[in-house]
């Protein structure tokens, strides 16, 4: 993330984005069966929500078909990914991308590096690693042990309605529920460190 994404975030369009996928590792051949867009305008109102849901060509793991609730019969009647990317990039237009994810020792977050296998996929370039914000990395400055967005939400005083660890949660709840966390976290961060712009420390947990 560089100063110039926090700021279109805190002064203009951004969209916070989750997905949801077969499985993981994605080295296994697992792909995304959901992808949730929320629109956040200065970082703090909601705008429009979209949800789709796509065909991943594979089955769930048992994990991950508990985790979203999606079934493989009602995967396999969607469309594909490919089918349905120029409407999420026409969504999405030049805004940055905010989510909260695991991340790897690149940096690069599950949810990106997923996108990312589905993009080239389709034959379309990549979203600059540049425009992802992954409010995770902020988390983990507050509290280094319990950062998941469950945690922030809790931390925040913020209703996890939807979100059913016994009956799943889609990649929209968990998109909408980031976008209202957002700027509880970006504060906070801001409050520890004395600069929202500040880099947080490399510790990848993934």
């Amino acid at each position: 993330m560089s100063n110039d994404t926090l700021n279109h975030i805190l002064n203009g369009r951004s969209i916070v984005i989750d997905l949801e996928m077969t499985g993981l590792p994605l080295e296994d051949g697992h792909r995304v069966v959901s992808v949730g867009l929320v629109e956040l305008i200065n970082g703090v109102e909601i705008g429009q929500q979209v949800e789709y849901f796509t065909k991943p060509e594979r089955p769930n793991t048992e994990i991950a078909a508990k985790m979203h609730g999606l079934s493989d019969e009602f995967l396999a009647e969607q469309p594909l990914f490919s089918e349905q990317l120029e409407a999420m990039l026409e969504f999405i237009g030049d805004a940055p991308l905010i989510h909260h994810c695991h991340y790897g020792q690149d940096g690069h977050s599950t949810d990106e590096v997923f996108f990312e296998m589905e993009l080239k996929r389709a034959g379309t370039a990549p979203i600059a690693h540049e425009r992802w914000l992954n409010t995770k990395k902020w988390a983990q400055v507050l509290d280094a042990d319990k950062n998941s967005l469950n945690n922030m939400l809790e931390r925040f005083d913020i209703s996890t309605e939807g979100r059913d660890s016994e009956t799943g949660h889609g990649a929209l709840v968990d998109a909408v529920l980031s976008a209202q966390v957002f700027m509880p976290i970006a504060k906070a961060y801001e409050e520890k460190t004395g600069d929202m712009h500040k880099e947080p420390p490399h510790n990848p947990n993934f």
